[in-house]
């Protein structure tokens, strides 16, 4: 594995790991916001000919429980 792409993963972690405490930091905002639902950031991991290229985000979904609702 060369330094560029052992770097490059590194700096996808940490770009992923990033945008996952700003998900988590909104939702602690918005914990006691009426009508808000829990965001979860889903992660993938990224392979070049089997080898690991790093980590991605797939989406931002929401996540709703129905019996906080009723």
């Amino acid at each position: 594995m060369s330094l560029s792409l052992a770097l490059s993963n590194a700096l996808s972690g940490l770009n992923v790991n990033q945008n996952s405490l700003s998900v988590l930091s909104q939702n602690i905002a918005n914990a006691n916001t009426e009508g808000y639902s829990r965001k979860i950031l889903n992660q993938a991991s990224v392979y070049i000919d089997g080898t690991g290229a790093g980590v991605n985000i797939e989406s931002v979904s929401r996540k709703v429980d129905e019996y906080l609702l009723t």
